[in-house]
């Protein structure tokens, strides 16, 4: 069970947030309830191996979105696919398949190590998105409003899972979920030929996360 609070909302063109949006985002809060192991805790490097930025623009059919804003602040980047698999053809993929390209962030001096867990580079600001292709419900489902129109938003209570809201960034409907010590950021995007659900988990706050995509709307082809 949750509850809903609501906010005036905005689409999100620039920065500084408007007041209203950063107050709400800043809101979240995450799982109240008895800890369970999140994304962060039980995923290490290990599980995926890296790939060229060439193989994963081939698979993609495009450019791959990147976060310059952590590039610039000293974050390596690496391209992955899941570790033990191969990286099917998006054309080839059947009912019921999906596959996903992913970018990792580490922290400075973190190097790639499949020993190395998330919780203990989360804490340093751990960022990585993937789009997947294929099998998947997307979240959020609703399409963007229209340019430019202030509306009102609702931020979902969620003591279980952790609290949650939607925002336009640009015209993209982005959902925002404050998980345990990780903000998941959400969106849908297609391409010429094919729809991706892309989602971005990032060790900073739901605020500064936010603001990172913010700034990284180009890159991230958030139109």
């Amino acid at each position: 069970m949750h509850s809903e609070d609501s906010f005036r909302s905005q689409p999100l063109n620039g920065l500084p947030l408007p007041a209203s949006t950063a107050a709400a985002v800043e809101s979240l809060l995450s799982p109240r309830g008895r800890p369970t192991r999140g994304p962060g805790e039980r995923g290490r490097l290990g599980h995926f191996e890296p790939i060229p930025e060439e193989a994963a623009a081939e698979w993609l059919g495009f450019a791959p979105p990147t976060l310059p804003s952590l590039s610039g602040s000293g974050f390596r980047r690496h391209f992955a696919r899941q570790g033990g698999r191969d990286l099917v053809a998006r054309a080839d993929l059947t009912r019921g398949e999906s596959a996903a390209v992913y970018v990792f962030y580490l922290p400075a001096g973190s190097a790639w190590r499949e020993e190395t867990r998330f919780a203990e580079t989360r804490r340093e600001g751990l960022t990585f998105l993937w789009l997947r292709a294929g099998y998947g419900v997307p979240w959020p489902e609703e399409e963007g409003g229209p340019v430019g129109v202030e509306e009102t938003a609702t931020i979902g209570r969620d003591p279980a899972s952790g609290d949650f809201l939607t925002l336009t960034v640009s015209s993209t409907r982005v959902g925002v979920q404050y998980q345990r010590g990780v903000t998941r950021l959400a969106w849908s995007y297609r391409s010429q030929d094919a729809d991706f659900n892309v989602t971005v988990m990032s060790g900073r706050s739901p605020r500064a996360s936010v603001e990172m995509l913010v700034s990284d709307r180009g890159a991230l082809y958030l139109g």
